[in-house]
């Protein structure tokens, strides 16, 4: 593995720390930057609609400035595993009001009117939006439970953009110590697997999760190929987490013959 830093088994501890203060880091800066422009939103509608007009209004307003204040705090807080409940919570309650909100405006309060209709619209198709992004991110919650998260040096944080970069970017068919898997889930990332040795590095899309690994915590079990017989069922299991998806044949081989292979 062409890094900076040598990876080995005495610094893996060291380095999948490293990867969990990363991957939690973009979550809550993600996540802050949506909790920000949700505000705005808020704040801007319920200004527009009529300051004092109705307690809706108001509460908009009101509810627009404490997203606005909590996106800022995720951005340049310590990103912490119980702030993905509290970011979870927060776009459900935020998406329920909205939705709750929207649907009152609409069939009670402004029945009548048509552009006030389309933005209570937009607004409710927002809050459904806002309930699914919080409901997704609450069960990573188990991922970082039992993780103590600490700020890495700079030179670790170099090393695992470095690493990530590279894996992410790619291809297994041009890497014959790359392999892809495709997980099951509609919104799910591939992903990719470096195998090197007695180690792996996995990454998750861009950098939704990442694992530092050793060999005997990866496992892949074969349960069918796939009708056209180019790929085939799978559950990728890293560390104590395991993925339902789809390998293709040419990964799958690669991880059967890396198993296989004594590293000197």
């Amino acid at each position: 593995m062409d890094y900076s830093i040598s990876i080995n088994e005495e610094n893996l501890d060291v380095l999948q720390s490293t990867a969990d203060y990363k991957v939690l880091r973009r979550i809550f800066k993600s996540g802050g930057i949506a909790s920000i422009i949700f505000g705005v939103i808020a704040v801007a509608v319920g200004a527009w609609l009529g300051i004092g007009y109705t307690l809706f209004n108001n509460l908009w307003i009101l509810f627009g400035i404490f997203l606005f204040g909590v996106g800022i705090w995720l951005i340049a807080g310590m990103p912490r595993p119980v702030g993905l409940i509290v970011l979870g919570m927060l776009f459900v309650l935020a998406g329920m009001w909205n939705i709750i909100g929207a649907g009152s405006a609409i069939y009670i309060l402004y029945p009548g009117n048509p552009i006030y209709k389309i933005i209570y619209q937009v607004i409710f198709i927002l809050g459904m939006f806002q309930i699914i992004w919080g409901v997704q991110t609450i069960p990573r919650y188990g991922r970082f439970s039992r993780v103590s998260i600490q700020k890495p040096s700079e030179e670790n944080q170099r090393w695992f953009d470095q690493a990530v970069n590279s894996i992410s970017g790619a291809r297994w068919e041009d890497s014959i110590d790359i392999i892809e898997f495709k997980p099951r889930g509609f919104y799910e990332n591939k992903w990719k697997g470096k195998l090197e040795g007695k180690l792996a590095i996995f990454v998750q899309g861009k950098v939704d999760d990442v694992f530092v690994v050793k060999k005997e915590q990866v496992k892949i079990v074969d349960y069918g190929n796939m009708p056209r017989g180019k790929s085939l069922w799978a559950i990728l299991q890293i560390r104590n987490r395991k993925i339902k998806g789809i390998f293709s044949l040419e990964s799958f081989k690669r991880y059967e013959m890396w198993k296989s292979i004594e590293a000197a």
